[in-house]
């Protein structure tokens, strides 16, 4: 595994090549992955928790393989990073997909090149960035496991639950508002409490995050150590 490094504005004009224009596994997994945590505008960017080593190598490679940038790795605040770049194909790139600039959590969604997709790769890899970046894997010993995202954007919660019953999944959604002084808006929520599903979505979907393949791990130990 690659160690990332911070890197600083002397990488900002590094360019490898154009960015990809084919609608692949990596195009759909980066914008999974922006349309959860990344920003859009005179830059693009996406933050991610400092402790997620393999994640944000995983996003420099994918910069550099599908934007055909080298970007700069910066510390955002205490405990995250932040993968940046202010190329002009880069914002081309995202703009390309109908991508909001400015403040989109309310109302970004999933583009409509990914929905009207017909390859189920196209759809696990968007789906896969997008539950590492919004999405939760737990579980509790009484109550078994639960698969579920929480975006701002009722739109985006919409078309996850209908991308992901495509592929077969079954979620349930509801609206969520946290406590007064936490978050002024309400949170989207779509979730699946059912243990077979779970299984398949971490198994088919997955996620980069080190966190959710970890929890993953330990709910599969104690199923097998309750079976045994």
């Amino acid at each position: 595994m690659d160690t990332f490094k911070r890197r600083g504005p002397k990488y900002s004009c590094i360019t490898y090549h154009s960015p990809r224009k084919h609608l692949n596994e990596d195009v759909a997994l980066l914008l999974g992955l922006h349309v959860g945590d990344g920003w859009l505008s005179d830059k693009w960017g996406i933050m991610c928790e400092k402790v997620e080593a393999s994640m944000i190598n995983r996003i420099i490679r994918l910069a550099r393989e599908v934007l055909g940038v080298e970007p700069i790795i910066g510390e955002y605040k205490e405990g995250e990073i932040m993968i940046r770049s202010g190329q002009r194909q880069v914002l081309d790139f995202f703009r390309s997909y109908g991508l909001p600039q400015g403040r989109k959590a309310g109302s970004v969604r999933i583009p409509k090149q990914i929905l009207g997709s017909d390859n189920p790769a196209i759809a696990k890899a968007f789906l896969r960035g997008l539950f590492s970046t919004d999405g939760c894997f737990s579980f509790q010993k009484s109550r078994g496991p639960r698969v579920e995202i929480q975006v701002k954007s009722r739109k985006l919660r919409d078309d996850f639950v209908c991308l992901a019953g495509r592929l077969g999944f079954s979620f349930r959604s509801y609206e969520y508002l946290p406590p007064r002084g936490k978050n002024k808006a309400p949170l989207q929520v779509a979730y699946t409490t059912q243990s077979g599903q779970c299984m398949r979505w971490m198994d088919d979907i997955g996620s980069i995050k080190d966190s959710h393949v970890q929890r993953y791990q330990d709910w599969k130990k104690l199923i097998e150590a309750k079976r045994s």
